[in-house]
């Protein structure tokens, strides 16, 4: 287990996203004494009071090292850093990887993203608002990396949608 931890990244606020994961976190950062790392993104009006709120909700220690996180809590905005800047887990603990909770303005009304995968009978298609290009071409090479990787949590402030690894996501005009 080591000391995983969480990434967090100052705009939006840490409440908002961590709302809808918190029992996730607790259940996978506690249970497996990881921590969390709060980054430049994903606070509260005060950079302390965010850091506060989500070690007080979580029980996760905090770091700065976004390669020895477990979970990174980011913005749509910061999630512009490599999806290699976080640990994508390795041959014999593939399970280890960072899974990346990222807070989108929405779930839907961005464009259109084509899902196939395990657990899709054919395709499905979402629509966040946020993300970019570049955003979804890294997906599609982590989903390459198989089983190595990380997986991805899209949350709004009423939505949440899970994007594992296994799932490749297509750009509509890609497809």
């Amino acid at each position: 287990h080591g000391n995983g931890r969480t990434i967090v990244g100052t705009e939006l606020c840490a409440k908002t996203v961590l709302l809808s994961c918190r029992r996730l976190i607790r259940r996978h950062v506690i249970g497996l004494h990881h921590a969390a790392h709060i980054g430049q993104t994903v606070q509260t009006k005060s950079a302390s009071g965010g850091r506060q709120w989500i070690v007080f909700h979580t029980g996760a220690a905090l770091t700065t090292d976004s390669k020895q996180s477990r979970f990174a809590v980011l913005s749509s905005q910061s999630a512009l850093l490599p999806l290699d800047a976080f640990d994508l887990g390795d041959a014999r603990y593939p399970d280890r990887s960072c899974t990346l909770l990222i807070a989108c303005p929405s779930l839907s009304g961005g464009g259109d993203i084509t899902l196939t995968g395990p657990g899709i009978e054919t395709t499905h298609t979402i629509a966040p608002q946020g993300l970019s290009q570049s955003f979804w071409t890294q997906l599609q090479d982590n989903h390459s990396l198989f089983p190595l990787g990380v997986d991805i949590i899209l949350c709004a402030e009423t939505e949440i949608l899970a994007l594992p690894r296994t799932t490749l996501c297509r750009m509509k005009d890609a497809v």
